[in-house]
């Protein structure tokens, strides 16, 4: 049971968010990638809704890594997709000409209580929802520029807002066109009810 909570960060509920969001703002772009993928949610979703014309996917976790590389052949989708095991962009074989990464990644700087399921009494655990000191977020999105013109991010209104992102940010880096969404995922997926933002981070701005 625990090793399949490691593969559910919440995309299986946030990718309609994402779609929206897609829409809302018009976008849409060739080549994308899913970092912190999990189970591709995401990535598949709207590789599937026409918003890119290829899909990668990034997880730190060989599990993650190998549904998802089940996934993309059970759905015949091997000329669109690729997999990389990898922390953050540590792995070398990963291409630096992405147009946009969506990103759902682990939003909260430190451990803290997520709904228990009184039928099966397991927390979410912590890699899902813990970036301690947001060490992952500085990383990113500082690194992100090499590999990617924009960013689309997900993240936790109850632990952060778009002011705990902007130090990270460099001069040629620009945060744009937040939107907040509404949902109550406690009884299917065992979080607090909470709400999520999106916004686009752009890596080029000069």
């Amino acid at each position: 049971m625990e090793r399949d909570l490691l593969l559910e960060g919440g995309g299986n509920f946030l990718k309609d968010y994402f779609k929206k969001y897609f829409e809302k703002y018009n976008l849409k772009f060739n080549k994308g990638m899913e970092m912190c993928a999990g189970k591709g949610y995401i990535g598949f979703y709207l590789l599937e809704k026409g918003y890119f014309e290829t899909m990668d996917f990034v997880d730190i976790n060989p599990d993650a890594c190998e549904y998802l590389e089940d996934t993309i052949k059970k759905r015949n989708l091997q000329n669109k997709c690729r997999v990389y095991q990898s922390d953050c962009f540590d792995n070398k074989n990963i291409e630096t000409n992405y147009d946009n990464i969506v990103v759902n990644p682990p939003n909260c700087p430190n451990e803290w209580y997520f709904y228990e399921s009184e039928e099966t009494k397991i927390s979410v655990p912590p890699l899902i929802y813990v970036d301690k000191d947001w060490q992952f977020h500085k990383k990113f999105i500082k690194e992100s520029p090499n590999y990617a013109k924009s960013l689309v991010m997900a993240e936790c209104i109850v632990s952060s807002h778009t002011s705990t992102f902007e130090p990270m940010l460099t001069d040629t880096q620009k945060i744009k066109d937040v939107k907040m969404f509404l949902f109550s995922p406690a009884q299917e997926h065992n979080f607090l009810p909470l709400s999520s933002y999106l916004f686009t981070l752009e890596n080029d701005i000069r």
